[in-house]
């Protein structure tokens, strides 16, 4: 099985949408969520400029994410 493609719209400008995701990934990525601490996880990031990211989880990450960009600062 190839890895899971997520494409999904955030409700933020992108400024802060890369802000939050680059530089402020603990507000919503689960304290203790590691590809090495939860067999269920698989995280797949392409090795290349404008690579993508790819996650396969039941936790959800990426809602934690959406919620955080929709959340006013």
């Amino acid at each position: 099985m190839g890895p899971l493609e997520l494409a999904f719209t955030v409700d933020c400008p992108v400024e802060r949408a890369f802000d939050l995701w680059a530089r402020r990934t603990s507000m919503w990525w689960p304290s203790g969520h590691s590809v090495s601490t939860d067999p269920r996880l698989t995280v797949t990031f392409e090795p290349h400029a404008g690579g993508r990211i790819f996650e396969r989880t039941p936790a959800g990450v990426v809602e934690r994410y959406r919620s955080a960009c929709a959340a006013r600062a």
